[in-house]
């Protein structure tokens, strides 16, 4: 019956599979629509991504709360390697999304660095939570994988993406692209706007 427990606690969010898969498709459709800008195509679908990864992990936490109390009728076994699956993939999770929104501020090549380093991070983390989730919550391994994969892909992204160099290091995204055509002054609509 422990066993349950802690599974039902570590096993996707079935409500909220209804509500992401309906924003991954209108995310990807505004990627996709955006891929022309600075911040659009694969780099604007990460931002997605990581927020949805970031809300899937911490409804688990707070939908099953109790599993997570010291008073759970887990063994203690079970119990810390559930705290340890958890709790440090959110917080490093926490630590990636706050880089990415300080680099989508400030688009400093400094902030791309710092953002590697925390997926790294993310991935170890990642790769220790899934490694228990095979020992003692088989039912997440699967989709936990799947999310420490995705995660080093992410990682590669943001290593070998055109985009992000040009538009955080050379800063020369727009500059590459053929400019909007201006109207010469004094033909109809050239006015001040």
């Amino acid at each position: 019956m422990h066993a349950e427990i802690l599974q039902s606690a570590a096993a996707p969010s079935n409500p909220l599979i209804r509500v992401f898969f309906p924003l991954a498709v209108i995310f990807g459709v505004v990627s996709y629509l955006r891929r022309k800008e600075s911040i659009g195509g694969w780099l604007l679908y990460f931002y997605y991504w990581i927020y949805a990864l970031f809300v899937a992990y911490a409804y688990d936490v707070v939908a099953h709360y109790r599993v997570f109390l010291p008073s759970s009728k887990a063994d203690s076994e079970h119990h810390l390697a559930l705290i340890a699956t958890v709790y440090p993939r959110l917080l490093a999770l926490g630590v990636v999304i706050g880089i990415a929104m300080i680099m989508l501020k400030q688009r400093e090549w400094v902030w791309v660095e710092r953002l590697r380093l925390a997926l790294g991070a993310e991935i170890v983390i990642a790769a220790v939570s899934v490694g228990l989730d095979a020992r003692y919550f088989p039912k997440s391994f699967g989709l936990n994988l799947g999310r420490c994969v995705m995660m080093f892909l992410w990682f590669l992204y943001f290593c070998l993406s055109d985009r992000v160099y040009s538009v955080f290091r050379l800063k020369d995204w727009e500059s590459v692209r053929p400019p909007i055509p201006t109207r010469p002054e004094g033909s109809p609509g050239s006015g001040p706007s």
